[in-house]
């Protein structure tokens, strides 16, 4: 290219799209020829590396990903229908975008609902992709190349969740205590419980939600919860597009004939002090789970909270190791304690203190 020429591309029309494009040399040595590149922003679809090329997926734990597409900034999975052993299911579509640019998505529940119906489902999807462009000013300039065909994959059936072992009969609940899922269902939001009442008199079923994003359900929020009964328990998981899974089998929960029990751990600094509960600024306020394997724990009130708190941890010699100061606007705090050593620890809220251990 010559330093006085130029070399212009006519514009281009496809499917009503014009692209131009011109080329001056302004510097460097001249060159006989040019060469110029234009990124193709395409849609992707299913790349099943993760199920042996298969499409076939034990359960909504297993990951997942699209076809890898270079300059993408997200991927956007949508569901467009389901079937089950031949038959058309009655879904509404809906759509999960990925948070990065990864075409890799960890659990497959992310996207879709677990299965329990006992038969596969296969799943319809279309795959747009979002890319990030600089233009001539250095700015980042989003696309969306929609999808113009579609993949599919089948999600295999896998079983209910149940009430957890330690909380089943003949052990023993008090009514200031959680109950927890045997296993977590990859994807669900939270999870629907159901008490049904049967000694000393039997009830009519009552059915609570739990917390966003925990296994974990403390007895004290079930209407009707109390000492001395008897009740059937069964749960079962909600995914987050709304969708509802299947109630595992019935077990049975006991409560206590009356007062408080406390999880016995040993403590190193000799303090007898409740594992699931305390008084904080005149109400009352549970933090599970205790013990916590990861670190990830929730404090809940009882009653609604409002205003500045100062959340203090101890280890046992009285070392200050984790201190915060919270606005709560409701009765739900969620904490990440998962950089502390495993150990036991003296949790303070308005000068009173709980034991926590961390496994």
């Amino acid at each position: 290219i010559n330093h006085a020429a130029s070399i212009e591309l006519q514009a281009i029309s496809i499917f009503s799209c014009f692209l131009f494009a011109a080329i001056h040399q302004i510097q460097a040595p001249t060159s006989t020829s040019a060469k110029v590149c234009f990124t193709h922003l395409v849609s992707t679809t299913c790349d099943h590396v993760y199920s042996s090329y298969t499409g076939v997926y034990p359960n909504v734990c297993a990951s997942f990903k699209a076809q890898y597409k270079t300059f993408a900034t997200a991927y956007i999975f949508n569901v467009l229908s389901c079937s089950q052993n031949g038959v058309a299911q009655s879904i509404s579509p809906w759509s999960y975008t990925t948070p990065s640019s990864s075409s890799v998505v960890t659990r497959l529940g992310a996207i879709l609902p677990v299965n329990q119906t006992g038969f596969s489902r296969a799943y319809t999807l279309s795959i747009p992709v979002v890319y990030g462009l600089t233009d001539a000013a250095g700015n980042l300039e989003l696309l969306t190349a929609q999808a113009t065909s579609s993949c599919s994959l089948v999600l295999s059936s896998e079983s209910a969740v149940v009430l957890r072992l330690a909380d089943r009969c003949p052990n023993i609940k008090a009514i200031n205590q959680t109950v927890v899922t045997d296993r977590s269902i990859c994807g669900a939001q939270r999870y629907e419980w159901e008490f049904t009442q049967t000694a000393p008199t039997a009830g009519l079923p009552v059915t609570v939600l739990g917390g966003l994003n925990t296994t974990a359900l403390f007895l004290n929020t079930v209407p009707g919860m109390g000492n001395g009964k008897t009740y059937n328990v069964r749960v079962r998981p909600i995914h987050t597009t709304g969708e509802v899974g299947n109630y595992g089998t019935v077990q049975c929960m006991k409560t206590t004939g009356a007062g408080m029990i406390l999880e016995n751990h040993p403590s190193s600094a000799g303090a007898e002090l409740p594992l699931l509960s305390l008084r904080a600024g005149g109400e009352s306020v549970s933090l599970f789970p205790n013990p916590t394997m990861d670190g990830q724990v929730t404090l809940l009130w009882k009653e609604s909270q409002e205003g500045s708190k100062e959340l203090v941890l101890r280890d046992v010699q009285g070392r200050i190791v984790w201190k915060q100061q919270v606005v709560l606007e409701g009765n739900v705090l969620e904490l990440d304690w998962k950089t502390l050593d495993t150990g036991i620890y003296l949790l303070e809220v308005d000068g009173q203190t709980m034991r926590v251990v961390k496994g």
